[in-house]
């Protein structure tokens, strides 16, 4: 008896560290920072250097480089509500906060303490690595916009970096101590169990673990298998088979209307509430349709980005049409510099939201689908329909629709939102050769027929640039027109390469080949021109109807 009792104080005492340490955890995850006076970013000179001060985010938050000491954003601060007169403000963003950082950033929701930090002076090095990222980010944008950046305008926004730059402080985290609370609970819990009744709390505790495996593997059995079907077939593209039931009905019922609603709803629905890390940005992209000498059809396709993995996707749901579709992993911070592996664990478990996040596909129908960005503001409409994000239509047509009639019924009966501070437009096109592109403003939708597109507005609204032009929209014409519109897979590949984009921090990711008729695609990454991968949905177990 007495060795029971001092079992149990011993007991007793873990139990109590583990809660304090838990406590400690939470504490530190809350703790508030000391005081410091708002930036004026307007008044910053040399002389500020040394100075802590608190500051409020801003969405327009440009990358510039990463460093050992962590990344290096560049924040774009206006002057007043004209937009015209702003300056820019470096930001050293320690490793261990750039998720919680670029959360917010998309979130939209800012405030005067989002983040602290102590100014330090913008030594040679920093102020070169600003300038670079600078000049790059200027000619990226200007090629997706087909003009050329004078170097002038270059000198004036260098001229508009602050002296110094915000070295942000990195945040406490408590997640080690309330893990190690957590375990230390857990563990004197179970000695006490073992204390007071012997040998029969093992079998109950043995009993209760399989019971809870038994019932994980019949909850999670769809999710289990689409994590173990995730495999990386060659440096930096992955394939997934999902197996489990995404709720297509009730996503494109959720009325999500931004970024922020669209995550809540996948951790929600499908991660137990884990929060996930995003890093979305905008991209530049071009499609293509044209029909093979036998007659059949395909659908070529850019994705241009910052460096990024990518992800095939097979899905096939019950109340819908098979498809495959690619996913950018970068969305999930996933193969980043600073993210996480893509064979890892945790980003396999992030992967099962991927099929949300799809950026071009074809279905078992011959329904191809892609997105690319405009250069014009974000798209909100407000008709009194249920609200769909345009990375959901995606999901929607792909899974919902058989021919292009049927992808503009279903893009009818919602309310577009974009996101990102920017407006897209969708490529459509199926295996009877026709060929849309949609484009929203705030009152409607405008269709055009088209056998190809880029970055640019195609319909007569206000949006509309008649002077506009571009080199890559040009040439998928002048070819399409020499061919009359006939090419093999690999003439439609040699196409994607003509069109792709070659810059340093914004260039092509990847280049897909849909085969419409035979649900199929080929595959190049990273320009690797040479290197192209091919993939058919009977790869996925997919078996068509006789």
């Amino acid at each position: 008896m007495k060795r029971k009792i001092i079992a149990l104080i011993i007991a007793a005492v873990v139990l109590l560290c583990g809660c304090i340490l838990t406590t400690i955890g939470i504490i530190r995850e809350n703790q508030p920072h000391a005081p410091a006076p708002v930036i004026d970013p307007f008044s910053i000179t040399e002389e500020s250097a040394g100075q802590r001060v608190r500051g409020s985010l801003t969405e327009e938050m440009l990358q510039i480089t990463e460093t050992e000491a962590g990344v290096l954003y560049l924040a774009t601060i206006y002057t007043d509500e004209s937009y015209e007169d702003y300056i820019l403000l470096p930001i050293l963003v320690p490793h261990n906060s750039t998720v919680t950082f670029e959360r917010i950033v998309q979130s939209g929701q800012f405030s005067d303490e989002d983040f602290y930090g102590t100014f330090r002076l913008c030594d040679a090095d920093m102020v070169a690595s600003i300038q670079t990222g600078i000049l790059e980010y200027c000619h990226m944008i200007y090629e997706i916009m087909n003009m050329e950046v004078s170097d002038a305008e270059i000198e004036e926004n260098y001229a508009l970096v602050t002296p110094c730059y915000v070295e942000m402080e990195g945040i406490q985290s408590g997640t080690l101590f309330i893990v190690i609370g957590a375990a230390l609970i857990a563990a004197a819990v179970i000695a006490a169990l073992i204390i007071l009744f012997g040998k029969k709390s093992l079998l109950i505790l043995a009993g209760l673990l399989l019971l809870m495996i038994a019932l994980f593997f019949v909850l999670f059995w769809g999710k289990f298998r689409t994590i173990t079907s995730i495999k990386e077939v060659t440096s930096g593209l992955y394939t997934m088979h999902c197996q489990y039931d995404y709720d297509c009905d009730d996503f494109l019922a959720a009325d999500i209307s931004n970024i922020e609603e669209l995550i809540r709803w996948i951790e929600k629905r499908h991660l137990f509430g884990v929060s996930i890390p995003i890093d979305p940005d905008n991209f530049g992209c071009c499609s293509f349709a044209a029909e093979t000498p036998e007659g059949k059809h395909l659908f070529g396709r850019n994705f241009d980005y910052d460096e990024t993995d990518a992800l095939l996707v097979y899905t096939d749901p019950k109340d819908g049409y098979a498809a495959l579709s690619m996913v950018d992993l970068r969305f999930f911070d996933i193969g980043t510099e600073a993210g996480m592996e893509g064979d890892s664990l945790a980003a396999k478990a992030i992967m099962l939201a991927a099929p949300y996040i799809a950026m071009d596909g074809v279905n078992e129908a011959g329904v191809g689908v892609g997105i690319l960005q405009l250069s014009i503001d974000e798209l909100h409409q407000d008709n009194g329909k249920p609200d769909l994000l345009v990375y959901a239509a995606i999901r929607g047509i792909l899974d919902k629709c058989a021919t292009v009639e049927e992808a503009k019924a279903f893009l009818e009966g919602y309310d577009i939102h974009s996101a990102l501070g920017d407006s897209y437009h969708l490529f459509i096109t199926d295996k009877t050769g026709a060929s849309i592109v949609v484009e929203w403003t705030n009152e409607q939708m405008y269709i055009v027929e088209d056998a190809g597109c880029t970055n640019d507005v195609l319909s007569q609204n206000e949006f509309y640039d008649p002077e506009w032009s571009c080199r890559r929209y040009d040439a998928i014409h002048a070819r399409l027109a020499e061919s009359e519109g006939i090419l093999t897979p690999e003439e439609a590949m040699a196409l994607t390469e003509e069109v792709c984009l070659t810059k340093k921090n914004r260039s092509t990711q990847w280049s897909c080949i849909y085969h419409q008729d035979d649900f199929a695609v080929d595959i190049c990454l990273d320009r690797h021109y040479g290197e192209a991968k091919h993939f058919d949905a009977t790869d996925f177990g997919y078996k068509p109807a006789e």
